[in-house]
């Protein structure tokens, strides 16, 4: 997962697509906790704290970890919420 793109795409008339990008996440911290590493900018909010590691610029899961974390979007504005249309976009690669 080394890249993150939060997008809000508001539909118009005409099949005109207006999106903006409110974060990107490249994950270019040092290795460790992500909570850590990450400065705040990443927060649990359940299972057991420090299990999401950041490895290589990557975040590394394994299926035994029960953290739960979350990246707040501060700069969404308000008509983006009310139609719900805030989209995410991971790069995702699983290994045996």
């Amino acid at each position: 997962m080394k890249h993150l793109a939060l997008l809000s795409a508001v539909l118009a008339l005409g099949n005109l697509a207006i999106a903006e990008v409110y974060r990107v996440e490249n994950f270019d911290y040092p290795d460790g906790p992500l909570i850590n590493v990450s400065s705040g900018a990443w927060l649990t909010h359940s299972g057991s704290t420090g299990q999401v590691d950041v490895v290589s610029g990557a975040v590394f899961l394994t299926e035994n970890e029960s953290e739960d974390v979350s990246l707040a979007i501060t700069n969404v504005p308000g008509a983006a919420i009310s139609n719900g249309l805030l989209y995410a976009s991971f790069t995702v690669r699983f290994t045996a």
